[in-house]
Parts: C-alpha cells; sequence; structure tokens
C-alpha cells in the first residue's frame, strides 16, 4: 500500500505535520494539495502501522502514525462539524484513507452517526483487500505487530454498534478472514 509521506517518521514530528494539515484543510485547502505527492510503499520501508498512539514503548522510531490525523480532528483542534464530514468522506475514498479512521478510539467520528458507520463498513469491505495485504504490521502502541483483526479497532466497534456480535472474532479466531465475513455478512445485509 502506498501512504502519503506526511505519516511516516516519528511521532512527534508526523504529529506537526498533521497539525498543519488540518489547520490549513479546515481553512478550504485541497486535501490532496495538503498531502502532497509523495507516497511511501509500505512494502518497501520499514515500521508498523500504528492505528493508535503515541506510545512511549515503540520508542523514538519511524513508523506509519495512521491516528494521529483524526485524532487532531476530533479531539485537539476546534474543527467544525462540516470539516469532520469532509476528512470523513475523504479518507473512505482511498485504502490509506481508511487507515486513518481505524483507531477504535475514534467513537466521536461515529457515535450516533448511523449513515457514517455504514459508509466507513462499505468502504472497509471495499478496501479489506489492501488491509489484508499490510500483513502483521500493525500496532496500538506496542512494539509487536499484529494483523489487524488481533487489535481492537473502529471497525469492531461500528459492527457491534450496528448490532452485530462481534465477539465471536475478538474471543476466537481473531483472524482477518473471520473479521472478513463479518463485514461481508453486514454489507450484503444493509446494501443489497
Amino acid at each position: 500500500m502506498n501512504i502519503p509521506s506526511v505519516f511516516y517518521g516519528k511521532a512527534a514530528d508526523v504529529k506537526k505535520r498533521v497539525k498543519q494539515i488540518v489547520n490549513e484543510f479546515s481553512k478550504g485547502k485541497p486535501w490532496d494539495e495538503l498531502l502532497g505527492d509523495k507516497f511511501i510503499d509500505t512494502n518497501s520501508s520499514s515500521g508498523l502501522i500504528v492505528i493508535d498512539g503515541p506510545s512511549k514503548l515503540l520508542g523514538n522510531q519511524e513508523h506509519f502514525h495512521m491516528y494521529t490525523l483524526m485524532r487532531h480532528v476530533l479531539y485537539d483542534s476546534k474543527i467544525p462539524e462540516g470539516s469532520i464530514e469532509k476528512f470523513f468522506s475523504n479518507s473512505i475514498e482511498t485504502n490509506w484513507g481508511l487507515l486513518l479512521l481505524l483507531n477504535y478510539q475514534n467513537f466521536a467520528c461515529f457515535d450516533g452517526k448511523d449513515q457514517r458507520r455504514k459508509l466507513f463498513l462499505r468502504a472497509a469491505n471495499k478496501q479489506f483487500d489492501s488491509l489484508v495485504d499490510i500483513g502483521s504490521r500493525y500496532s496500538s502502541g506496542l512494539p509487536d505487530p499484529k494483523n489487524l483483526a488481533e487489535l481492537p479497532n473502529a471497525i469492531y466497534y461500528c459492527l457491534s454498534l450496528q448490532g452485530i456480535d462481534v465477539n465471536k472474532v475478538i474471543t476466537g479466531s481473531r483472524d482477518m478472514k473471520s473479521l472478513h465475513e463479518l463485514l461481508k455478512d453486514f454489507y450484503q445485509n444493509v446494501f443489497h
């Protein structure tokens, strides 16, 4: 997967870049222009795909800090709801954008937002193969990499808010195939 280079680096450096992006985006600058045209291929780079942080346990190492953008949008800034909706809409359009939403603590993005949850879950179903292709490189702040199904994430959270019993995956195999089956079932019941 190719991820914009602004998300790669040490946590403090990524946080500074993301803060600037959020501020400029809320003033009307285009998403693509702010993220730039430099991408890093996860297959040819080191580092974890960090969906929750920051974490001192990851040391001062370079990783893909994907939690930073929505964390800043939802909790560290005074972004109006309309701009949050734009961030969300742009994020679900690409596989790397979906990574921005995976932190289960993004609940403020999804609580009371039934349509937004459904759109997120539809995007997760559509982009699922690219989430699998990353392999066991996900982290929720710990140095040991996992596959996405092994970590608390917004897919589980949103499925549970939609009435889907995720416990059979969370307490069972915690494999990507089982998580995808939940998503596909939900997708077929809601969108077909």
